[in-house]
């Protein structure tokens, strides 16, 4: 989990405090700043460490 949570943290424009990452749900959830990131980095990131991602959203 704190992996997961690394990766995302480490993603430009992602607020490091927002991250809360639910793993017996295999979901996380965060805010970030749609000027300096997107949902495929997001997403690249948490592939990037061996996770697949089935689906991302934002709302």
């Amino acid at each position: 989990m704190q992996k997961i949570e690394g990766a995302l943290k480490s993603v430009p424009g992602v607020e490091k405090e927002s991250v809360k990452v639910l793993f017996n749900a295999s979901k996380a959830k965060l805010n970030f700043d749609e000027t300096q990131a997107d949902l495929k980095d997001i997403s690249q990131a948490v592939q990037s460490i061996g996770y697949d991602v089935l689906k991302a959203t934002a709302r």
